[in-house]
């Protein structure tokens, strides 16, 4: 597997995923992700370690959530 840092192409791609009615488009760079909508040229840089925080802190609330969903079923 290529390491992200040692590209010398950017990577690029147009996700399935719509806000406002259009597609964002995301850029792979060494240390961040940049998402931007399709069509602007505003964008936000957002580092790796934020997105993995997030999806921890989303798994966590799940399995809260499931965690009391059962409980509440006993």
């Amino acid at each position: 597997m290529t390491r992200i840092a040692e590209r010398t192409t950017k990577m690029r791609a147009e996700t399935s995923a719509r806000y406002r009615g259009k597609p964002l488009m995301v850029s792979v760079e060494p240390y961040e992700l940049v998402i931007r909508e399709k069509g602007r040229r505003q964008c936000y840089a957002v580092p790796y370690i934020a997105v993995f925080e997030l999806g921890a802190r989303l798994a966590a609330e799940e399995r809260r959530r499931e965690k009391r969903e059962k409980r509440g079923k006993s």
